[in-house]
């Protein structure tokens, strides 16, 4: 499938009012307004009656939102999910077809292009106001295959769709003076692509979307793999102000392991005594810095939650001193955002079930060179394959690290056809007294986001054969879950909303262990290493694949 965008024009203006009748007086911009266009005065005593809705008014969101429900649901033969309302499916034509609406906003996601177009049309018809039939103007915008969706970034490729948030964070470091070294990836000329790849040892010439080299596979079935595009047999296809190539250069990413913050500071991050907002010492800090504590803390959060799982456990914890910093703090979260430097053009990738054949003309992400991390000193592999369209979770909890009231941590990400599409790092409500009991909790947490997800998928024509895995790396809790055990000393203390995971497993979740060194979700349980941390997180976005998609002839 292809991802296309489209844009509702004076999307709120397109929705009827209340239905209470509202007025609004004549000002002068609307005198002036009135007297040029119909050469004319009006009368200043006179009020205007309001027909639609207005921006800024408290219920022109939802006037529009039903308006484009009645559009999409009643007149077009779409059907949304119960808990998710702005996500559509339809069968258009024998050929299914996904539209996500965000206010003004639509992705469709389908296989031509014609298809796109005619439903963005078919919108914009039942959309027209009255004068705008008369020159036959639609208020919507098709704005083709997307590049960017709502300020994250969508990288199409043949072999994956990744979402990346690179762009946000260029203008980021760039407001912080912090863009220094960074590459701008505007500026490649067709000289500079023929550079680029003749400094990677590729030919120009080389075949579209072909696989260059396949390396040798180790015994896991997952590869190092290296991809080569013909950039020469685009180029006729682009335009060079607004289409230019966007690359995926693997010279952009770390090369050596590196993680957001260490994994010896939990106790110095708890420990550390910082200043309240707007006091002198407080102020001191953020002069030395250069940056305030909350702002470029929500700049970050931006990240984690659009396309970062990796800063699941770091971003967390260090806005729990958002209101009191001290200096470590700020060392670590300027840690967060150099780390980000140097990973910036990491995202999140969906693998293809099978890869296209040719990318679409002019519109595509070239990918340039892309390795894929390898491990073979594990003793025990990770034999576990995301990349289908069965879901799967994966759930840890670190006992007792948060030091302020030695409550545990909650990390969990539920993976679909290669990336996480929800991950979690969460410190939980109660104290634990015991890792069994933590890990417990965490589970219930997991099963509940299961059955939505699960939810979600079964209207959208994906539903899940079989209960949902769920990876775990405690025994004990595995076993009160799925053996439907009395509770246990460490856990029959609990609240006995926990135990209704009992009634869930082996019909909507089953739990199934994972040696602790191959779960991913440890990641957002507390501050790893450098190697384990992207191990762990560069598996749940998607950056490794199984070398089984690439071998596939046909075309998605």
């Amino acid at each position: 499938m292809i991802l296309f965008g489209a844009d509702i024009i004076d999307a709120y203006a397109h929705s009827p009012s209340t239905g209470v009748e509202t007025y609004l007086t004549i000002d002068d911009a609307y005198y002036d307004w009135y007297l040029q266009k119909f050469g004319k005065k009006i009368n200043r005593k006179f009020v205007l009656p309001i027909r639609m809705s207005l921006q800024g008014s408290p219920t022109a969101g939802r006037n529009f939102m039903k308006t484009m429900d009645h559009i999409l649901l009643q007149k077009m033969g779409f059907r949304t999910t119960t808990h998710n309302r702005c996500v559509y499916f339809k069968i258009h034509e024998n050929e299914p077809v996904f539209l996500l609406r965000q206010v003004d906003d639509i992705l469709l996601a389908c296989r031509k292009q014609k298809t796109a177009e005619d439903l963005t049309n078919l919108i914009g018809t039942h959309l027209q106001l009255e004068n705008e039939k008369k020159v036959n103007k639609l208020p919507i915008e098709f704005m083709g295959v997307v590049s960017e969706f709502n300020g994250v970034d969508i990288n199409q490729t043949v072999f994956y769709v990744e979402q990346t948030c690179e762009s946000y964070l260029r203008r980021l470091f760039k407001s912080h003076g912090w863009a220094d070294d960074i590459k701008s990836i505007e500026d490649h000329s067709d000289q500079a692509i023929d550079e680029e790849l003749e400094d990677l040892g590729l030919p120009s010439d080389a075949t579209i979307a072909a696989l260059n080299r396949l390396e040798a596979t180790n015994h896991q079935g997952y590869s190092p793999l290296q991809e080569t595009v013909n950039v020469s047999k685009l180029k006729p296809n682009l335009d060079p102000k607004k289409n230019i190539p966007r690359f995926i250069d693997v010279r952009e990413f770390s090369d050596k392991p590196i993680s957001p913050i260490p994994s010896d500071t939990i106790d110095k991050i708890y420990s550390e005594q910082g200043f309240r907002e707007n006091t002198p010492e407080h102020q001191a800090l953020e002069e030395k810095y250069g940056f305030g504590y909350r702002n470029l803390l929500g700049e970050l959060m931006y990240a984690y939650v659009t396309c970062r799982a990796d800063l699941s456990y770091s971003v967390t914890t260090l806005s729990k001193f958002s209101t009191c910093p001290g200096e470590y703090h700020f060392h670590l979260l300027k840690g967060v955002a150099m780390y980000l430097k140097k990973t910036i053009n990491w995202g999140i990738r969906f693998h293809r079930p099978r890869y296209m054949k040719e990318p679409y003309p002019g519109a595509f992400s070239i990918v340039v060179n892309h390795v894929l991390p390898d491990d073979s000193n594990l003793e025990k592999t990770f034999d576990i394959d995301i990349n289908t369209i069965q879901l799967k979770a994966f759930v840890d909890a670190s006992h007792g690290n948060d030091l302020r009231k030695r409550r545990s941590t909650t990390g969990l990400a539920f993976t679909f056809i290669g990336g996480a599409v929800v991950y979690q790092s969460k410190t939980q409500s109660i104290t634990a007294l015991s890792s069994t009991e933590a890990e417990f909790i965490a589970a219930h947490s997991a099963a509940r986001v299961a059955r939505f997800l699960r939810c979600v998928l079964q209207q959208l024509g994906f539903a899940q054969k079989g209960p949902t895995p769920i990876f775990i790396d405690n025994q004990p809790a595995l076993k009160i879950i799925n053996d439907n055990c009395c509770p246990t000393e460490r856990v029959r203390h609990m609240d006995i909303r926990f135990f209704q995971i009992q009634d869930w497993a082996h019909k909507d979740i089953i739990m199934k262990h994972i040696p602790g060194v191959n779960n991913p979700s440890d990641d957002a349980t507390k501050p790893l290493g450098a190697v384990l941390h992207c191990r762990h997180c560069r598996r749940l976005m998607g950056h490794y694949c199984n070398r089984k998609i690439y071998n596939q002839s046909s075309a998605d």
